[in-house]
């Protein structure tokens, strides 16, 4: 189901009506086995693989738990967004692995948000490095401080809203980007109603968590209280945690009462917290298409997509142009190599080379009237005058 229909919604219900109508998630059977079924498959894991008392195994088995939860948890959003749009919800089969695909989307954008928290505390751990500098250092700390600690506020809050319209966005089918997209259409144009209706909803369901949990434990004090006088075991007499602990680890002669009392809260506290969370995710889906129900959001995904296009161009460019400088210094490199130019100034240069040749012989002349004459002459042929 795609998120263009949530403009089917109708906008002219009240916030405070819909998400009043949270309750109505107890309804949505499909939501609640699914998170019932991904919890208990999850802790079977996680025992299954504790029990083998093996590193690998146990990391591994703890690892598939997580991804079974995110998966039941995403896919039980997505049969309550079916509920919020009107629609049947789907079966769990097919929500799961729609949950499952649902989940890496908001994996990939937990982690960008992780990210970006990161690089905006490096950057605070920097300026406070700052105040380390004498006399100027006091008077940074003085402005830093107040604003750090606004800004980390603000910056929590943000995250806490975006997380929990960013989950029905996933949920309604959009993608990545569109999410995105939402998220900064309603930070730029809704912004106040988004933040109320967070605050509301959560407000809202905390007073129903708190009353809700409240009354049940009272009625696990009563009732336990009683089955410990019926049924005269001092192994019963603690209900709660302690007593739970106790079955776990195989205290106490009635095991069988212990173990069958865990099991037996341990499926009311699955119920409750089911029920719970699916009133939760059912009341952001509404608050969400209450939000987005008169919303343009194809202008800011167009853009978005264009700077993203923008992005992997110029990313493109710069990979292009660091490959055409590394060929070049190669090719300069092997030109050097076989042609090797004339030493720098500072080199000291090689001593010319100096080849020894014998001097070529004087010519013999007479010293009379300057003939040639050949050696071992006496007499001058021209004059006849003696050479020796």
């Amino acid at each position: 189901m795609s998120h263009n229909e949530t403009r089917a919604t109708p906008a002219a219900s009240s916030l405070m009506e819909l998400l009043l109508r949270s309750g109505e998630a107890l309804q949505n059977r499909q939501a609640l086995s699914t998170l019932i079924v991904t919890a208990v498959g999850a802790v079977l894991l996680i025992m299954a693989s504790a029990s083998t008392g093996q590193g690998v195994v146990i990391a591994l088995g703890g690892l598939l738990a997580l991804v079974l939860v995110h998966s039941g948890l995403s896919a039980a959003g997505i049969q309550l967004m079916d509920q919020a749009l009107g629609g049947q919800p789907r079966p769990m089969a097919a929500a799961l692995l729609d949950g499952l695909f649902a989940a890496g989307k908001l994996l990939c954008l937990a982690l960008l948000a992780g990210l970006g928290l990161a690089v905006g505390l490096l950057v605070l751990a920097v300026a406070l490095l700052l105040c380390k500098i004498p006399v100027l250092g006091s008077l940074l700390i003085t402005v830093l401080l107040p604003a750090g600690v606004l800004t980390v506020a603000f910056v929590y809050a943000a995250l806490y809203f975006s997380m929990a319209m960013v989950g029905p966005a996933v949920w309604s089918g959009s993608s990545i980007r569109h999410a995105v997209s939402t998220l900064y259409v309603l930070a730029t144009q809704r912004l106040v109603q988004t933040a109320l209706g967070v605050v509301l909803h959560t407000v809202l369901m905390t007073l129903i968590s708190s009353m809700l949990v409240g009354f049940i434990s009272f009625g696990v004090l009563t009732v336990g209280g009683m089955s410990a006088g019926i049924l005269a075991s001092n192994n019963l007499q603690g209900f709660g945690m302690h007593m739970l602990m106790r079955a776990m680890s195989g205290m106490g002669g009635d095991n069988g009462l212990l173990l069958g009392a865990g099991f037996g809260l341990g499926i009311l506290g699955a119920l409750v917290a089911a029920s719970l969370l699916s009133m939760f995710i059912l009341g952001l889906n509404r608050l969400f298409l209450h939000l987005t129900a008169e919303l343009d959001v194809s202008s800011a995904d167009a853009g978005l997509s264009e700077q993203i296009q923008r992005a992997k161009e110029r990313a493109r460019q710069l990979q292009e142009d660091a490959r055409r400088r590394a060929a070049e210094a190669r090719e300069r490199a092997e030109q050097g190599r076989l042609n090797p130019g004339p030493t720098s100034p500072g080199a000291p240069t090689a001593a010319p080379q100096v080849v020894a040749t014998s001097p070529a012989p004087a010519a013999l002349s007479c010293r009379h009237c300057q003939a040639p004459v050949e050696a071992g002459d006496r007499f001058c042929e021209n004059c006849g005058q003696s050479l020796v």
